[in-house]
């Protein structure tokens, strides 16, 4: 591979990386928002027969987040592999 392109597609991963990296902190701070309101009862003067509904939404939207983070993670992985392909030649 030539040194320029090589050069290239190496910034192009780095960005690739910093995109995955901003993403899943941003999936992860929305989980742990989710989180913090289920855990504390945050249920916005919500009459008591909704909580319930509202609480396996939440509950779901956690679980859901905690797969895209595992996902992000491991596309990230991926990513560094493909990094270290192309340094490599």
């Amino acid at each position: 591979m030539k040194k320029n392109r090589k050069s290239d597609a190496l910034s192009y991963q780095d960005k690739v990386f910093n995109e995955l990296y901003d993403t899943n902190a941003l999936v992860n701070a929305t989980k742990i928002y989710c989180q913090e309101r289920e855990f504390n009862g945050e249920y916005y003067g919500m009459p008591k027969i909704y909580t319930a509904k509202v609480s396996e939404e939440r509950n779901q939207y956690i679980s859901l987040l905690t797969i895209i983070s595992d996902k992000l993670n491991n596309i990230n992985s991926i990513n560094l592999n493909l990094e270290r392909e192309i340094s490599s030649l």
